[in-house]
């Protein structure tokens, strides 16, 4: 039995990437708002901890007598120095779990995004609708929650195969990607 033909023609390679490009910058400002505390945190810390190091680096050279006495002093006193050493662990173990909230929390919120505007009557991002574009399942019907979570995750294989899995919808007649051809999915041109 064929497949129904669906309502429009596949979407180009450069056409999806202009949308997902657009679709980021909107996303860019809201993710801001809701990671950007975490990230300055981040940073102030991680502005602290080398301010912490470049006066350690400074009270250790103060004694030395030539470069090479300082390079010989710093490497030794730097494996020896347990003070300095836990303040380090310290100091990395608050930047990392601050930086990986803040890619969690993007994460969701990138996750509900997309997810939800594919999974609505637009079909489509607030991107893609402004690119003509809209995401369908093979049959041509909308999809469902479910299908556009699993094209959303799928598409972290693509992402994982150093975009290998996006590349596929430059050489497929349909357009398709990785992710799309995993979850079911097409994206069309409306009205074309």
């Amino acid at each position: 039995m064929a497949a129904a033909p669906l309502p429009g023609t596949p979407a180009g390679f450069w056409r999806r990437s202009e949308a997902w490009c657009l679709d980021w910058l909107l996303l860019a400002p809201v993710l801001w708002l809701v990671v950007g505390s975490r990230l300055a945190a981040a940073a102030a810390q991680f502005a602290a901890l080398r301010g912490q190091l470049e006066d350690w680096m400074y009270a250790q050279s103060m004694p030395a007598d030539s470069a090479i006495d300082l390079w010989l002093q710093l490497s030794g006193s730097v494996l020896t120095d347990s003070a300095l050493q836990a303040s380090v662990a310290q100091a990395t173990r608050a930047i990392c779990a601050d930086i990986a909230w803040a890619l969690a929390i993007a994460a969701v919120v990138a996750s509900v995004y997309f997810i939800g505007f594919e999974a609505s009557r637009w079909q489509a991002t607030p991107g893609k609708r402004a690119f003509g574009l809209r995401v369908l399942a093979m049959d041509g019907s909308s999809l469902s929650l479910a299908r556009a979570a699993g094209r959303h995750f799928a598409g972290s294989l693509s992402w994982l195969t150093l975009n290998i899995g996006h590349a596929l919808a430059l050489f497929r007649r349909d357009g398709r990607a990785l992710h799309d051809l995993i979850a079911g999915t097409v994206v069309i041109r409306r009205g074309a």
